[in-house]
C-alpha cells in the first residue's frame, strides 16, 4: 500500500522478487557499498540490507542463546540454581565447571565436573560433595541431568526420600549416598540405570525391600546397603565384586529373607565374614534380645552361649527356661525360643527379626511382660508349630496373617486382657491345631467354624465377649466355653452342640443345661 506522506521508507531486509535482478544487484547499500552483482552467489541474508540495530539484535540473540544453554537442564547454571539449591536446603551454588574428558571421576575428588556435550561446553557429568554438610534432599529435577555419570553425596546430612526420577539417568554409573538420613524405599526406577556399577547407600533409614528391577543391571560391581531397615526377599542381583547386605553391628536393622539366591551366597556376607542368614545364639544376643528386653534396638543384649540340641541326652537335659533350642545336634541355628515363668523381658515382638529366623519352629514367650501387638510378620514363619504368648501385656487385634501358619499345632494368647476385636476368619485355614487358648482376653464375635475339624485336645475360649453359634468341636481332653465364676460375658447361641467330645464343655448361664467345670491339671502346652 502507498506510504503516508512524511513517513521514512521501511528497511529493506531482502530483495524484492518483482524487481529485475540487475536493478537489485546494483542497489547501493546504506553505507554506499554495492551488493555483489552475482546474485546467484548470495544467500537471502547476504543480499539483505541490514541496519546497525539489526546487527546488535543478532549479537544479543547469540549471547542469550549461550546463556540459555548454560541455564538449560543439565548445564552448570541449572545445577547451581536448581539442583544444588535443593541439596543445600535453599542456598544457590556458585560452582564453576572443572572440565574432564572422562567420567565418573575418582571418588577422592570434590566439586562439579563438566564436559562438552552436543556443542554445550558446560554440561555437568559428575558432582561430588562427600563429607560436606548440605542438609537438603535430592530433588526430582535431578532427572533432567541426563548426562550424569556420577553422584557423590556420602555423609552430607541429606534427608528426605530418593526421587523416582533417578531412573531417567541412562548414563549413571556411580550412586554414592551412604551415611545420611534418607528414608523411604529404593525406587524401582533404578533398574532403568543400565550403566550403574556402584550402588552405595549404607547407614541410612531405608526400608522396604530391594527392588526386583535391580536384577536388570548387568554392570553392577558393588551393592552396599547394610545398616538400614530393609527386609524381604533378596532378588538375584548380578554383582561382580562385593555385596554387603548386613553388618555385624548393634545398629544393623536389615532383615532379609533367607536363604539368599545361590549366586549371592558367597558375595553378600556381613563385614565379619558371617553368613547373613545364620541365626545362632550370637545373633539372638545381638539382634533379637535388645528388642525383647525393652522394645528397641538399643536394649540389653542377651547372654546365651549356645543353643541346646532338641535330642540332648539325659546328662545334658535342657536347662530351665529361658534357653534356645537348636534345629539339630549338628546345627547352631535356633529353632526354639523357650522363655516362660517370669522372664521379665518387657519389650516388644520384633516381627521382621522373627520372620528372618527361617528355622524357627517353637516360640514360647509366656509370662514375660511383653508389650505391643502381635506382629503381622509372624505369619511368614511358615515352619512354626507352637506360638505361646500367654500372660503378657499385648494389645490390639490378632493379625489375619496367622492363617498362613499351616503347620501350627499349639496356639495360645490367653491372659492378655488387652487383646480385643474379632477373631480373624483366616484362622479357618488352619487344620492341625491340637491346642487353642484364647481365654481371658477381650475378643468378640464368633468362633472359627473350622474348629469343628481341628484335632483338638484342649479348647479354652472363656472370659471374652464371644457370641454366636458354637461349632461342634471334637475335644478329647478339656473344653471351656464359659465359666460361671469368671465374670466374663460370652453369650453363645443355644443349644450347645451335643457332640462336644468325650468331656462335657462348660458354657454360659444363658443355656438351659450347665456343666460343672473340670479342674484337672492341663498339659504343659497350656
Amino acid at each position: 500500500p502507498p506510504r503516508p506522506a512524511g513517513q521514512p521508507p521501511a528497511p529493506q531486509l531482502c530483495s524484492c522478487p518483482s524487481a529485475p535482478a540487475a536493478q537489485v544487484a546494483q542497489r547501493p547499500s546504506p553505507r554506499g557499498r554495492l551488493v555483489s552483482r552475482d546474485a546467484s552467489l548470495q544467500s537471502p541474508l547476504t543480499r539483505a540490507v541490514v541496519p546497525p540495530t539489526m546487527l546488535l539484535l543478532v549479537v544479543m540473540c547469540a549471547a542469550t542463546a549461550a546463556t540459555m544453554a548454560s541455564a538449560g537442564p543439565g548445564g552448570l547454571q541449572h545445577f547451581n540454581e536448581v539442583v544444588y539449591r535443593h541439596l543445600s536446603g535453599g542456598r544457590n551454588g556458585t560452582f564453576a565447571c572443572e572440565m574432564v574428558t572422562s567420567a565418573p571421576v575418582e571418588s577422592t575428588r570434590r566439586g562439579v565436573f563438566c564436559s562438552s556435550v552436543d556443542g554445550r561446553p558446560d554440561v555437568v557429568v559428575d558432582f561430588r560433595f562427600d563429607d560436606t554438610p548440605l542438609g537438603g534432599s535430592l530433588p526430582t529435577s535431578i532427572g533432567l541431568m541426563t548426562a550424569l555419570t556420577g553422584i557423590g553425596l556420602g555423609n552430607t546430612t541429606l534427608s528426605g526420600t530418593l526421587p523416582s526420577e533417578l531412573g531417567l539417568l541412562p548414563n549413571l554409573q556411580s550412586l554414592i549416598l551412604h551415611g545420611n538420613d534418607i528414608r523411604g524405599s529404593l525406587p524401582s526406577e533404578l533398574g532403568k540405570c543400565s550403566q550403574l556399577r556402584h550402588l552405595v547407600a549404607y547407614r541410612n533409614q531405608l526400608e522396604g525391600s530391594l527392588p526386583s528391577t535391580l536384577t536388570a543391571l548387568t554392570q553392577l560391581q558393588r551393592v552396599l546397603v547394610h545398616v538400614n531397615a530393609l527386609s524381604g526377599a533378596v532378588p538375584p542381583l548380578q554383582v561382580g565384586a562385593r555385596c554387603l547386605l548386613t553388618r555385624n553391628a548393634a545398629a544393623e536393622r536389615n532383615v532379609f529373607a533367607c536363604p539368599l539366591p545361590m549366586n549371592l551366597s558367597a558375595l553378600c556376607y556381613s563385614d565379619s565374614g558371617e553368613d547373613p542368614c545364620v541365626r545362632d545364639a550370637a545373633w539372638v544376643n545381638r539382634m533379637l534380645m535388645p528388642h525383647l528386653s525393652d522394645g528397641s534396638a538399643d536394649g540389653d543384649a542377651g547372654n546365651f552361649d549356645a543353643c541346646v540340641p532338641p535330642d540332648a541326652p539325659l546328662a545334658t537335659t535342657p536347662p530351665p527356661p529361658p534357653y534356645l533350642q537348636c534345629t539339630s545336634a549338628n546345627s547352631t541355628n535356633v529353632a526354639g525360643l523357650m522363655f516362660k515363668n517370669g522372664c521379665e523381658l518387657s519389650g516388644t515382638l520384633p516381627g521382621a527379626l522373627l520372620r528372618s529366623m527361617h528355622d524357627l519352629t517353637y516360640v514360647q514367650l509366656r509370662d514375660c511382660g511383653l508389650r505391643g501387638t502381635v506382629p503381622t510378620e509372624i505369619g511368614a514363619i511358615v515352619n512354626l508349630e507352637e506360638l505361646n504368648l500367654k500372660n503378657n501385656a499385648l494389645h490390639g487385634t490378632l493379625p489375619s496373617e496367622l492363617g498362613r501358619l499351616r503347620s501350627l499345632v499349639a496356639f495360645s494368647v490367653r491372659e492378655n486382657s488387652l487383646l480385643s476385636g474379632t477373631l480373624p476368619t483366616e484362622l479357618n485355614l488352619l487344620q492341625l491345631l491340637n491346642y487353642f487358648y484364647i481365654d481371658q482376653c477381650d475378643f468378640s464375635g464368633s468362633l472359627p467354624s473350622a474348629a469343628a475339624n481341628w484335632p483338638l485336645f484342649n479348647f479354652y475360649v472363656y472370659g471374652n465377649q464371644l457370641s454366636g453359634r458354637v461349632p461342634p468341636v471334637n475335644v478329647s481332653r478339656f473344653c471351656y466355653l464359659e465359666l460361671s465364676d469368671t465374670g466374663s460375658h460370652n453369650r453363645f447361641d443355644c443349644p450347645i452342640p451335643p457332640n462336644m467330645g468325650t468331656r462335657m464343655c462348660t458354657y454360659n448361664s444363658l443355656c438351659v443345661t450347665k456343666a460343672v467345670a473340670i479342674t484337672t491339671t492341663t498339659t504343659a502346652a497350656a
